[in-house]
């Protein structure tokens, strides 16, 4: 498992709020977040490059969440 660095950190927290906002009366805060990190730490175990990782993460979790209220 990789621990974001500081700015990934920062990334992953900005993208939570953005996702809660847009997915929070359909889907509670916690499994956004909760979904977020687990999706940044696969990506982030397979990564050769880490540049993007918290902007794919952001997108994964977007389509789960459009996914899972449609």
């Amino acid at each position: 498992m990789t621990a974001p660095s500081l700015d990934h950190d920062l990334a992953l927290k900005m993208a939570a709020d953005r996702l809660e906002r847009e997915f929070g009366g359909a889907v509670p805060d916690a499994e956004i977040e909760q979904f977020l990190q687990d999706t940044y730490e696969h990506i982030a175990d397979h990564a050769t490059l880490d540049n993007f990782l918290p902007l794919l993460a952001e997108r994964y979790t977007r389509e789960w969440l459009r996914e899972r209220t449609s």
